[in-house]
């Protein structure tokens, strides 16, 4: 009887908490059923019976009889502890894809944004001469020929404003090519 509260415990807290992944753990032994989820909910049911001791009863309360004789009742005691963490919202890091075109003397868009533990995917073409695309912080340095594309994929695990910009001279506006990728 036991195992089953346990059981029907655990599928009704996991079931309420409509958790996408919870982690269940029975200890018959001690009694308590734990359940945690990635929300960080935490929730203890302790229940106790006792079929041995039949000086628990009240006094002057009548067991329930069957065919075979009188039958014990289980004394059963359950207590329940919730604790919520409030911003516990767990993010799950997602792909970024950017088309990104270098023309004299610009690239296109010029500021670029993800957030901390994206997957970051650059598409690069140049339009017109030679281009570089260099992103120091990230490991990023490619060279860009007209009508070509290059894809650079790269994890941005730091949170941050970082400055990329062309490293091939393309002319009189060169110095000026940058742009700005930026980690929240």
């Amino acid at each position: 009887m036991t195992r089953f509260i346990y059981l029907i415990g655990a599928l009704a807290l996991v079931g309420a908490g409509c958790a996408k992944t919870a982690e269940v753990s029975l200890n018959l032994d001690r009694g308590e059923v734990e359940v945690r989820d990635e929300r960080s909910v935490e929730t203890v049911v302790e229940a106790e019976e006792t079929n041995e001791d039949a000086d628990a009863a009240a006094p002057g309360a009548q067991e329930p009889e069957t065919a075979d004789g009188p039958q014990e009742q289980p004394n059963t005691e359950v207590s329940t502890e919730v604790e919520v963490e409030a911003d516990a919202t767990v993010r799950v890091p997602e792909e970024r894809v950017f088309n990104v075109v270098a023309s004299q003397w610009a690239f296109e868009p010029s500021v670029i944004r993800a957030l901390k533990g994206d997957h970051v995917v650059l598409h690069l073409r140049s339009v017109d001469v030679d281009h570089g695309f260099r992103l120091p912080e990230f490991g990023v340095d490619a060279n860009l020929r007209p009508g070509t594309e290059q894809t650079i994929e790269f994890d941005a695990d730091q949170a941050g404003a970082f400055s990329f910009f062309c490293d091939v001279f393309c002319g009189e506006g060169h110095a000026g090519m940058r742009g700005t990728l930026i980690v929240e």
